[in-house]
C-alpha cells in the first residue's frame, strides 16, 4: 500500500487500521465518503469525479468495506473513461473518522488521453436535405484533433436525433453509431449515421377526462393544429398548457403511434380536473398594508361554461376593498379572454384618504412575442381628502395596456425579465372630470453571477400630460408618490412627493424610482440582500428631488409564503430617521 504522497505504509499500521475498521462495526448504518485529488486534474474532469463519487452507507464494515473500494475505483474508472482518460493511476488511503464514518482518499495520475482522429457524421432519408435536420450534425461539438468525451458525444447524438423527430421523422435512428477506439494508441474515430424515415403530421387530438368542460374549448391549450408537422416540442408544450391553467390536476399529452395511418399521428389527452369551485383564505402584516386578511372565492368552470368568476374580499389596516370579476375565455386563443370587474376600494394612509368605486370590461389578446395586451374601459368614481384638498371625482378612462413575463419562478426569480406598461387617457369630452394622458410603468430584471449569487434591477416610472390644469385635478389613484417597500425604501408607504403650501404631500404628475439589489441565497430556504434605492414623484425635472437609500434584508422562502424584511437608511436626507424597517409574510390556504 502508498500513501497519497507516495510513501508506503507500515504493515503494522495497515494492520491495526484494520482491526480497528473491523471492530467499529454496530447496527447502525456506516458512511464512506470520498476523497478525490491529484495535481493538474482539469476543472471538468474534478467536478465530474466529484459528481459521481458520492457517500454510500453500508452495514457490515467487516464484509462491505472492500466491496465498497472495487465499487468506488469502477465508478472512478468508469468516470475517467467518460473524458477520455483510459490509462489511470490510482493512488488510496483509508481514514477512520469514527465508527459511524469513514473517508476514502483517491490520488489520481489520469494519463494520457485519447484524441479524435475522425468524424465521420451522414444523414439518410427523406428528411436529408432539411436544414434543421443537418444543423446538429454541422454543429457536432466533437472534431478531430480534440479529446474524446463520451458524455459530449451522447448528448450531440442525442440532439441531432431529437432534431429529427421535431421536425416530424419520429421514426428516425440512427443506423450506425459507434467510438472505434484504439487503447494502444489513445486515439478513437466516431462515426454516425442517421436514418430520418418518413415524415408524420399530427392527427386529431382525443380528450379523455375533463369532465363537464366543453371539449371545443379544450383546444384552446393545444399547441398544434391537425396537418401540422409532428414536434415533441409541442406536445410538451400543450401539456405545459394544460397544466398551467389552474383547471387540472394532471394532464397526459400522448401519440397515440399504433393508431397512426398514412403518416398521421393521432394524440390522446388524458386529464384529472381539479375542482373548479375553490375557496382560499389568507393573512399577513405587511409595513405598507398592516395587517391583512383575505378571503377569495373563484369557480373557473361555471354553470359548465368553462367562463370564470371571482369574488376577493380584502381586510387591511390601511386598505379595505372588494371585488369581483366574470371571464369568457376564447376558445381560440390561449392567451384571449373577455372580462367584465367591478371594485370597492378605501385606502387611507398618512398622505391621504380615498375612496373609490370602479366598473369596467376589457378584452386582452397575445400580440406576439410573449407579449400579453389588453383594451379596457373603466368608470371611476372617486371622493378623497389630500391635504388640504377634498375631492369628488368622476373619470371615464379607456387604457392600453402591454406585459410580458420571462421568468422560470416568479415566487423567487433567479434569472430573466419582465415589464408591465399602462397607458390611459380621460377627456371632459366624453364627460369626465379631468383632461389627462398618463402612462405607468415597471420593469425588473435578474442578472445572475452564479447559482447563487445575482444583480435585481427594478424601476417605476410615470408620466402624466395635461391641458391648463395642475395635479389638483386628479384624484390620489392617479398621482405619483414614493415610498414604501417597493419604492424608496427607508420612506414610508406613499409618504413622499412634491407638497402644497402648508408642506403636505399632494403627489406628483410624474414618477422615477429605481433599486439595484445584490441578491444571495443561503441554502435553499434562507437568502440576503444589499440594496440600493433612489428616486421620486415630482411635477417637474428642475424640482426632481432624488431620494436615495441603502440597506441590507433578509428573506425566507417558507412553504406557505415568502417573508421580507429590509432595514433601510436613507442617505443624505437629514429631515428622515435614521432607519426604517420594512416587513412583509403572508400565508394563503
Amino acid at each position: 500500500m502508498v500513501r497519497a504522497d507516495g510513501a508506503p505504509i507500515s504493515g503494522l499500521r495497515w494492520l491495526a487500521g484494520l482491526c480497528a475498521v473491523m471492530f467499529a462495526a454496530g447496527a447502525q448504518a456506516v458512511e464512506v465518503r470520498f476523497d478525490v485529488a491529484g495535481a493538474g486534474l482539469p476543472e471538468d474532469l474534478r467536478s465530474g469525479l466529484e459528481s459521481v463519487m458520492v457517500p454510500v452507507q453500508i452495514k457490515d464494515v467487516t464484509q462491505d468495506l472492500a466491496n465498497t473500494r472495487l465499487l468506488a475505483e469502477s465508478r472512478l474508472n468508469n468516470a475517467l473513461q467518460v473524458f477520455g482518460y483510459y490509462h489511470p493511476e490510482f493512488q488510496w488511503r483509508m481514514e477512520f473518522v469514527n465508527e459511524n464514518r469513514y473517508i476514502f482518499h483517491y490520488t489520481i495520475k489520469p494519463g494520457p488521453r485519447v484524441q479524435v482522429t475522425r468524424v465521420s457524421l451522414d444523414v439518410n432519408g427523406p428528411g436529408a436535405d432539411l436544414p434543421a435536420v443537418n444543423a446538429p450534425r454541422s454543429e457536432f461539438p466533437l472534431k478531430p484533433g480534440e479529446p474524446l468525451r463520451q458524455d459530449v458525444y451522447e448528448k450531440a447524438k442525442a440532439q441531432w436525433l431529437s432534431a429529427a423527430q421535431n421536425e416530424g421523422y419520429i421514426d428516425a435512428d440512427f443506423s450506425r453509431h459507434e467510438i472505434l477506439l484504439d487503447r494502444g494508441k489513445n486515439v478513437a474515430e466516431i462515426n454516425l449515421s442517421l436514418q430520418t424515415g418518413p415524415r408524420f403530421v399530427f392527427g386529431e387530438t382525443q380528450f379523455n377526462g375533463a369532465g363537464t368542460y366543453p371539449e371545443d374549448f379544450l383546444g384552446r391549450y393545444v399547441a398544434y393544429e391537425p396537418g401540422d408537422v409532428f414536434s415533441y416540442d409541442k406536445l410538451s408544450q400543450t401539456q405545459y398548457n394544460f397544466l398551467g391553467a389552474n383547471r387540472f390536476g394532471s394532464a397526459n399529452v400522448l401519440p397515440d403511434r399504433e393508431a397512426a395511418r398514412d403518416n398521421v399521428v393521432p394524440v390522446q389527452v388524458n386529464l384529472v380536473p381539479l375542482k373548479p369551485k375553490r375557496f382560499k383564505s389568507g393573512v399577513g402584516y405587511g409595513t405598507d398594508t398592516g395587517g391583512r386578511l383575505t378571503a377569495r372565492y373563484e369557480d373557473v368552470n361555471f354553470r359548465h361554461s368553462a367562463n370564470e368568476l371571482y369574488l376577493q374580499a380584502d381586510v387591511a389596516q390601511m386598505r379595505q376593498g372588494f371585488a369581483g370579476r366574470f371571464v369568457w375565455p376564447s376558445y381560440q386563443d390561449l392567451h384571449a379572454q373577455t372580462a367584465v370587474y367591478s371594485s370597492l376600494q378605501r385606502e387611507s394612509v398618512d398622505t391621504y384618504t380615498t375612496r373609490f368605486f370602479n366598473l369596467g370590461a376589457e378584452r386582452t389578446r397575445h400580440l406576439g412575442n410573449g407579449v400579453i395586451g389588453t383594451a379596457s374601459l373603466t368608470y371611476r368614481n372617486e371622493i378623497f381628502q389630500l391635504g388640504l384638498q377634498r375631492g369628488h371625482s368622476i373619470l371615464i378612462l379607456p387604457a392600453l395596456r402591454a406585459r410580458k413575463q420571462n421568468i422560470q419562478d416568479p415566487l423567487r426569480p433567479r434569472r430573466g425579465y419582465q415589464f408591465d406598461g399602462t397607458l390611459n387617457t380621460s377627456a371632459t369630452a366624453w364627460g369626465s372630470d379631468a383632461d389627462f394622458i398618463q402612462f405607468s410603468g415597471r420593469g425588473e430584471t435578474w442578472l445572475p453571477f452564479n447559482n447563487a449569487t445575482r444583480v435585481a434591477l427594478r424601476t417605476n416610472v410615470g408620466a402624466t400630460w395635461q391641458h391648463n390644469a395642475t395635479i389638483l385635478a386628479l384624484p390620489p389613484s392617479l398621482r405619483f408618490f414614493a415610498g414604501g417597500d417597493r419604492s424608496v425604501r427607508g420612506y414610508d408607504y406613499q409618504s413622499q412627493g412634491p407638497r402644497d403650501a402648508s408642506g403636505a404631500v399632494i403627489g406628483g404628475r410624474h414618477l422615477l424610482t429605481g433599486s439595484m439589489e445584490l441578491q444571495r441565497d443561503i441554502g435553499s430556504l434562507f437568502g440576503a440582500v444589499l440594496f440600493y434605492d433612489a428616486g421620486n414623484a415630482f411635477d417637474n425635472l428642475a424640482e426632481f428631488n432624488v431620494l436615495q437609500s441603502v440597506g441590507i434584508g433578509a428573506r425566507v422562502y417558507s412553504p406557505v409564503g415568502p417573508i421580507r424584511l429590509d432595514v433601510a437608511h436613507p442617505v443624505g436626507d437629514p429631515t428622515a430617521r435614521d432607519f426604517r424597517i420594512h416587513f412583509s409574510a403572508g400565508a394563503t390556504w
